[in-house]
């Protein structure tokens, strides 16, 4: 049995016991209207109020209440024609509560009744006919009103039986609906909470990647510019190495060139020691011719200037061909030194050729990681720019589902209206149904309306698509 079964048959037991209190004042009425004693009658009334009553207020939606209302409603049934002293007219109450135990919802009630009356009429045949006809009744009689109550019976338990598979399936219905739009509403407003955060989530996002985005084309600029930068000096380096490998050449003819130098200083020195020598030799002779002109007395005094001359000439050669000695020793010197100094710089030259090609490959090799850098960082640049997109795609879907949410919230409102109205117009009601556990987005979200504090932020626009709900 659910809520709204018993909901029904509270209101119906209640309503029915009002009918039967009714009935109380109406048998004693009726008594002394006909001149039978009232107290007995105002006894078996009270006591055929008195089990429902107690009934209802034990248990107020039991099977068993709505058994015992049907048995006082038949036994009233019986009072009364009892007060009226079997007149004929007053059985129509019997097939008329019959007809009004229907909306008891149950067969069993119904038979019960029937065969409660029936009961009434056989008993009361024998033991005092004259309360149930007000004329001469055979037992035929009697029958033939049982026929006619079973033939009201049969339809009525039939009618009462669909109608409380109808109640059950109507409580059944309206708790569902009223469930549904509980839930409904509270999972809608868990949509569209849910979808305010991912609708914020998104846009934060798309300014996060626009801004990166940014970040990322000013990275490819600057690499495109060291990209430049790397290959004017892999260049400038090209070109450096190329004239130190230059100079080096020529440094290496210039070493050969003080090389000859000293070979041909060597070669003036030994000449010039060889006119040394000559004039050495020559001074002798020329002593000797003195020698010999002085022993030839006035005839070699001719040969004696000469001689004498030959001998200056000796002396001046020898002193000239000793200060070129000197000085050409001094240039041998110089030479040297320059040789040595020429040797050395031509081996600075070499190592300056050596690094400088070293510089030039490493110079190429950053030139060519700075291209595949800029390369890179454009497909980096594109690929975030892809992902812009798709942020924004995704931001304007969650825009759509957020108001899509909204739509049912107001169809879930609609949907409880509806239900409240069938409640009202079926003059019934239920508790409502506990709406289920809301989802939280904090575990899984901050705060959806935290504005962050950015130079960029790009607001995701969507389309509302205008279907109908």
């Amino acid at each position: 049995m659910n809520e709204f079964e018993k909901q029904y048959r509270r209101k119906t037991h209640k309503g029915f016991l009002l009918f039967l209190a009714l009935h109380l004042p109406a048998c004693i009425g009726l008594a002394a209207y006909t001149g039978l004693p009232i107290v007995p009658v105002l006894i078996i009334g009270a006591i055929a109020l008195a089990g429902p009553a107690i009934l209802f207020f034990w248990n107020p939606a039991a099977r068993i209440t709505s058994l015992a209302i049907a048995v006082s409603t038949l036994s009233y049934s019986g009072l009364l024609i009892h007060s009226g002293r079997g007149m004929i007219e007053l059985h129509f109450h019997v097939f008329v509560t019959l007809a009004m135990l229907i909306v008891m919802a149950d067969w069993l009630v119904v038979t019960t009744a029937a065969a409660t009356i029936a009961v009434h009429h056989v008993a009361f045949f024998f033991l005092l006919p004259s309360s149930v006809f007000n004329y001469q009744a055979t037992f035929n009689i009697v029958l033939l009103h049982a026929f006619f109550v079973v033939l009201e019976t049969i339809p009525a338990c039939l009618i009462a039986a669909r109608f409380g598979k109808f109640i059950r399936a109507q409580g059944s219905v309206i708790q569902t609906l009223r469930e549904a739009s509980v839930a409904i509403a509270a999972h809608t407003a868990n949509l569209t909470t849910a979808s305010q955060a991912l609708a914020q989530g998104a846009g934060d996002q798309a300014a996060s990647l626009e801004e990166t985005s940014a970040s990322i084309e000013e990275m490819a600029s600057m690499t495109q510019r060291n990209a430049e930068n790397a290959r004017r000096a892999k260049d400038l380096a090209t070109e450096t190495r190329t004239a130190a490998e230059s100079n080096a050449v020529t440094m290496d003819e210039m070493s050969a060139a003080m090389t000859e130098i000293k070979t041909g200083n060597d070669n003036i020195a030994k000449i010039i020691k060889v006119i040394d020598e000559i004039a050495f030799q020559t001074n002798i002779l020329a002593l000797n011719a003195a020698v010999e002109a002085a022993r030839a007395g006035e005839a070699g005094q001719g040969f004696a200037v000469v001689a004498d001359e030959v001998r200056n000439l000796a002396q001046r050669s020898a002193s000239a061909a000793r200060e070129t000695a000197d000085k050409i020793q001094d240039s041998m010197q110089k030479g040297e030194r320059g040789v040595q100094h020429s040797a050395k710089v031509g081996e600075g030259l070499r190592d300056i050729v050596t690094k400088t090609r070293e510089v030039d490959n490493l110079v190429a090799q950053i030139a060519t990681a700075s291209q595949e850098q800029s390369q890179g960082i454009a497909q980096v640049n594109s690929a975030v720019s892809q992902i812009d997109k798709i942020t924004q795609s995704s931001a304007s879907s969650a825009v759509n589902t957020s108001e899509t949410a909204s739509k049912l919230d107001v169809l879930a409102n609609q949907l409880k209206s509806a239900v409240e109205e069938l409640d009202r117009i079926l003059g019934e009601s239920s508790p409502t149904a506990a709406p289920p556990e809301k989802f939280s987005p904090a575990a899984s979200h901050e705060e959806p309306h935290a504005e962050p504090s950015r130079s960029r932020s790009r607001e995701p626009k969507s389309e509302v698509t205008g279907k109908s709900f």
